[in-house]
């Protein structure tokens, strides 16, 4: 956890996503009182977190390569069949879009949508699968960060 000056938010923020660091933008709720007394004393002032950042969150058209899409996905594998959905946003433009495949199509889906962030149910078995479908995923795209909650 570090906290950096608003008007420097940019330079880092891109840092940050390249690395896959989620950032909490939080702003300072209360007025400083202590500025117009003869006390020197500083006290912490409340504040509250504004906006969320991951790498498929990101939303900044400077940060955003105009060519490619900044998808965030999120899977869902059938209890009852093979099947998996998927579900992708790019909430950079509002394009939502939703299919269902095999698991043996979703590594050609993923490397097809090439999501920036995929969002996943936190389960063990699901999470040592998507592990394992990333780093399949990964040898035909770019680098992709998961979340799982």
């Amino acid at each position: 956890m570090s906290g950096i000056p608003v008007h420097s938010l940019d330079s880092y923020l891109a840092k940050f996503i390249k690395h896959g660091i989620c950032v909490a933008v939080a702003e300072q709720i209360q007025e400083d009182q202590t500025s117009n007394l003869t006390t020197k004393k500083k006290t912490l002032l409340d504040r509250q977190i504004r906006r969320l950042i991951t790498p498929g969150t990101l939303i900044e058209d400077r940060l955003l390569n105009p060519r490619h899409h900044n998808y965030i996905a999120s899977l869902h594998w059938s209890s009852s069949t093979s099947d998996v959905h998927i579900a992708w946003l790019d909430v950079s433009t509002g394009h939502f879009y939703f299919n269902t495949s095999n698991e043996s199509g979703l590594i050609a889906e993923l490397a097809r949508i090439c999501p920036s962030e995929i969002i996943v149910a936190k389960k063990s078995s699901t999470q040592q699968k998507m592990h394992e479908f990333i780093k399949e995923v990964e040898k035909y795209s770019k680098k992709i960060h998961l979340t799982f909650v």
